[in-house]
């Protein structure tokens, strides 16, 4: 079916944990005039540095604030009833058409395998209702998305920004693993108290083993990132399932950048989970750079979402992500990030697409929203030590 996690051609449906994670909302408060009611909250939508500071915060309606908690536990009791079935390849939530206050609402969606039959879609519930599962009153949208995922992906070798190299080494440059040679993109520096590291997709440096990867990592010109010889400064960490990892040593300096062909920006924070579903379905509101297709626009197409294609098994746990132009073999590990009036938020690193054909050339552009997945950083800072700070 039509997840990749670039080399991986087929989808196989297995159940691993899956968290759902908080972005506290902060009340919001004005003055209010006699009969009129408040119906909007302050979030949090970005936090950094090791105390999870908040450094972006948005107002939204109250209603919305209450559908997305409700929304979130539905699509998760959908996932429970339907997501082993052969055919369907994801289930999630992701924007719906309808919009209140600058947000849009989520709806659960199921997607499909390629070629499903219609007799097999007719057979998948319209609602929550028809689903049998519980509609809160606080869940203003029940319709379910059935939608068919868009097929196997053909890599192309375009070669957009290969074989660079940087002292301090910065996120968006090529990397490749030390023992297979496999190839990625770096994602973007993190930090756990006063140790760096460098933060990336798992299945580039494992070997082709379901483990968390325990070889070097190189740069372009196969000097080693994140292994040493003297047998005590190598240090790494991370999933092998939710696919991320975080590698570091003595001897290499990170920079907080990523780096992309026109530019470069400074990290600043990382984007929680009600702030990315604030922004969901607005395309260009995130960026993304993978050292093959090179730099493009992003966006947040949903969250809660199931992913299984190699060793790779997020359950109700992944954020959708559309891409316009597609991602490519080498692309994984590469950051998407979220602009904003207050600086710069990491979303996450690229780990897995569904794309259909074969493509060429660098920074396409279109209007489709090509679904890509990736194990929102939000959830890493939640349960471990690691974090983004604004240096």
């Amino acid at each position: 079916m039509g997840l990749t996690p670039m080399s991986d051609k087929m989808v196989k449906r297995r159940s691993v944990l899956g968290a759902i994670g908080v972005g506290a909302s902060v009340p919001f408060v004005r003055t209010a005039t006699a009969g009129k009611v408040d119906r909007s909250t302050r979030i949090v939508a970005g936090r950094s540095g090791e105390n999870h500071e908040p450094v972006f915060t948005k107002t939204v309606p109250k209603q919305w604030l209450r559908h997305q908690e409700a929304v979130r536990k539905a699509t998760k009791r959908l996932l429970d009833a339907y997501g082993q079935r052969d055919h369907v390849g994801s289930i999630s939530y992701v924007a719906s058409t309808r919009m209140k206050d600058g947000v849009r609402y989520s709806q659960p969606e199921i997607a499909v395998a390629p070629g499903t039959p219609q007799s097999k879609k007719d057979q998948l519930p319209d609602s929550l209702k028809e689903a049998g599962v519980e509609e809160p009153s606080s869940l203003t949208v029940s319709d379910i998305k059935i939608r068919e995922m868009n097929g196997d992906f053909i890599a192309q070798n375009v070669d957009c920004y290969r074989n660079i190299t940087e002292s301090n080494f910065s996120g968006g440059l090529e990397i490749r693993d030390h023992d297979s040679n496999a190839l990625g993109t770096a994602g973007f520096k993190v930090w756990r108290n006063d140790n760096e590291y460098m933060y990336t997709a798992n299945h580039v440096l494992n070997d082709g083993s379901c483990a968390v990867g325990e070889g070097g990592m190189d740069d372009a010109d196969n000097n080693l990132l994140g292994y040493s010889n003297d047998g005590h400064s190598y240090t790494r960490e991370g999933h092998k399932n939710h696919d991320w990892i975080t590698v570091s040593d003595y001897n290499t300096t990170y920079d907080n950048t990523i780096q992309y062909e026109e530019g470069e920006i400074t990290i600043n924070g990382y984007a929680t989970q009600e702030g990315m579903e604030s922004i969901q379905g607005e395309r260009g509101t995130l960026q993304f750079q993978g050292i093959v297709s090179g730099y493009q626009d992003a966006y947040v197409k949903g969250g809660g979402a199931s992913v299984s294609t190699g060793c790779i098994d997020m359950y109700g746990s992944a954020t959708k992500i559309g891409m316009p132009d597609y991602a490519r073999d080498g692309d994984s590990g590469g950051p998407y990030w979220w602009p904003t009036a207050d600086g710069n938020l990491v979303v996450g690193a690229h780990s897995a697409s569904e794309t259909t054909g074969s493509f060429s050339g660098c920074n396409l552009s279109g209007s489709e929203g090509t679904p890509c997945y990736t194990y929102p950083f939000w959830r890493v800072a939640n349960n471990t030590g690691f974090t983004v700070k604004n240096v």
